[in-house]
């Protein structure tokens, strides 16, 4: 939100247009005004720091993950994605399973997916 305050308005905006369940499994793209990079979220889990099994949090991490990395290559971008350990936070995902993930949507796509440790 700091970093990047108006793609964290526009997700705000597009989480009150949607009920949680519509947007589960699905990922939004904000295009920033300036030259630079994609920002880009996951919706994987009904509200960040709920509660969900971690089955249904990874269910929905494939899910995101996929469209992510297609509607990238659709935009012309071979996906070059920078992300901390995603769901291994608030979420309390061990790490491993959803970077076995990652790896197989990004040996799909040919796409490359650097991991920042926070």
């Amino acid at each position: 939100a700091k970093r990047f305050p108006s793609a964290y308005r526009w997700y705000k905006e597009e989480c009150s247009k949607y009920r949680t369940q519509e947007l589960l499994g699905k990922y939004g793209i904000f295009t920033p005004q300036s030259a630079g990079a994609y920002v880009s979220w996951l919706y994987v889990a009904e509200y960040p720091g709920a509660q969900m099994a971690q089955d249904l949090v990874l269910k929905h991490t494939d899910i995101a993950i996929e469209k992510l990395l297609a509607g990238a290559k659709l935009m012309g971008n071979r996906g070059n994605i920078h992300s901390p350990r995603i769901n291994a936070g608030v979420f309390q995902v061990p790490w491993e399973q959803t970077e076995a993930i990652i790896n197989r949507h990004i040996k799909n796509h040919d796409a490359d997916w650097h991991v920042w440790t926070l």
